[in-house]
């Protein structure tokens, strides 16, 4: 609710799920491209090494942040039309 201030936050999950589904499918194509490479290429491996390599890329990330204090919850704030 932040980020929309409160209005059109349909808006904004409905864009958020498009760019979402936009990323899944490229995802998907570049995987099953890898994957059809890798076993032409006689390295049928070479999917779950990469596979692999984002997840803990992505968890790295995580991490990241989280020391870094990036994932705390923000202090509360008030205003005059919810208090």
């Amino acid at each position: 609710m932040r980020l929309a201030g409160g209005r059109l936050v349909a808006t904004y999950y409905g864009l958020y799920n498009t760019v979402s589904g936009v990323g899944i499918t490229v995802g998907n194509i570049a995987t099953g491209a890898l994957w059809d490479t890798a076993v032409r290429a006689g390295h049928p491996r070479l999917p779950w090494l990469a596979l692999t390599t984002v997840g803990v890329l992505g968890a790295a990330g995580v991490a990241t942040l989280a020391r870094s204090g990036q994932l705390r919850d923000p202090a509360p704030t008030t205003s005059a039309a919810t208090a």
